[in-house]
């Protein structure tokens, strides 16, 4: 139930805020975050500070990192691998 109130909520935030799911990022803690974003179809990071260990999380989600400042890392990736 939680699931979907969640989904609901961030599906509302994007569409009030005009939010270009294409350009955003969802960053998060836990396995769930990581679905959360797949289903609204978001760029992610997961920080291993969550419930889950980095190990867990790195069997499942490709963008894992140990600590906030490895988000950037992450994100300036992404952008080099852009044509």
């Amino acid at each position: 139930m939680f699931g979907a109130i969640k989904i609901d909520f961030v599906k509302e935030v994007i569409n009030i805020n005009n939010i270009d799911v294409s350009t955003a990022w969802y960053i998060g803690d836990i396995l769930y975050d990581f679905e959360l974003a797949q289903k609204i179809r978001y760029k992610h990071v997961i920080i291993s500070n969550g419930h889950h260990t980095f190990d867990r999380l790195k069997e499942s989600a490709s963008n894992v990192v140990k600590n906030l400042m490895r988000i950037t890392d992450i994100i300036k990736y992404f952008f080099k691998k852009k044509p």
